[in-house]
């Protein structure tokens, strides 16, 4: 066991960890639920938050490897009374459903778009290959994101 100390959307948190536990099960089990558990092998993009800047997997990063990292959930990006780009844009454009992916979708977006903000909406959807989304067929995912970048006009 290893004491870490985490910066988890501006709120410094200090917890015990096994050597073998990934940052999605001490994220879940400090509280922080909208970093979901879906494939448990870095392929669906659920579990996604901003490690140091840059999106990760948290189910496939050991959370004794994160000791004093800037971490980033969803939350980090806005809430239900002021919601950040990507989750407005997701919200004006239908672009969410169930909701299980789009925290992950959001993290994800959010991070891309902070570390290259002149992406064309295009180079955003390439960089969420591999968040998968079961109920909304990506169509209005693609028109939330290609509606706030000043790219081209992804195609459908």
């Amino acid at each position: 066991m290893r004491i870490i100390e985490l910066n988890v959307n501006g709120s410094i948190v200090t917890t015990q960890v096994k050597t073998t536990e990934t940052l999605l099960e001490v994220l879940r089990r400090l509280g922080f639920y909208e970093v979901k558990f879906s494939c448990g092998r870095g392929e669906c993009g659920a579990c996604s938050v901003e490690l140091n800047g840059k999106a990760v997997n948290a189910c496939m990063t050991l959370a004794v490897s994160c000791h004093r990292a800037l971490i980033r959930t969803a939350k980090g990006f806005g809430s239900v009374q002021n919601p950040g780009r990507v989750q407005r844009a997701l919200s004006e454009c239908g672009g969410v459903q169930c909701g299980y992916c789009v925290p992950g979708l959001v993290t994800a977006a959010e991070s891309h778009i902070a570390a290259s903000p002149d992406s064309s909406g295009e180079e955003v959807i390439r960089a969420l290959d591999g968040h998968l989304c079961r109920c909304t067929g990506y169509v209005k995912q693609r028109r939330a994101i290609n509606k706030m970048t000043s790219g081209s006009t992804i195609k459908e």
